[in-house]
């Protein structure tokens, strides 16, 4: 347990002879951990104490946080600021996600360069399932959604 004295002197401790250095920079590398894994958080979605509290802990009242359900919240928040057409151009390239890759088959936030590439190459020439050869688009439209 650290007094509100020792919490003063471990922050104010200027030198590395201090016996109390070494605890202080272990704060500051505790402190930068948690300032970028906040940072990652708030990359498209609004910052919550939910959110926080289910980063830190690995559980909270944030279960069904993934790739998709933050791509679908970026979609929300443009159309709350009047940006329809981007939102649409959004809606289009996760709709083509979700149809080549299948919801299914991503799993939290695990989205590699090998994915998007498979999803690339099938928006280039299509996917058969069954007798029909799904997912082709044309060149613009591919190169949209991959900006997306």
């Amino acid at each position: 347990m650290v007094t509100e004295k020792d919490f003063s002197e471990i922050c104010n401790v200027q030198t590395s002879r201090s016996p109390k250095f070494e605890i202080k920079r272990q704060w500051i590398s505790i402190l930068g951990e948690y300032s970028d894994m906040l940072g990652r958080l708030n990359v498209g979605r609004e910052l919550s104490l939910e959110l926080i509290r289910n980063a830190i802990t690995g559980n909270g009242l944030v279960s069904n946080v993934n790739f998709l359900t933050v791509w679908q919240e970026v979609i929300d928040n443009l159309k709350k600021e009047d940006r329809y057409g981007t939102a649409e151009s959004y809606q289009c390239g996760l709709n083509s996600f979700k149809k080549i890759l299948g919801e299914d088959n991503i799993k939290g936030f695990k989205i590699d360069k090998e994915l998007l590439s498979e999803w690339n190459e099938c928006m280039l020439n299509g996917v058969k399932r069954g007798r029909k050869r799904i997912g082709k688009i044309s060149d613009t439209s591919r190169g949209i959604y991959l900006r997306v």
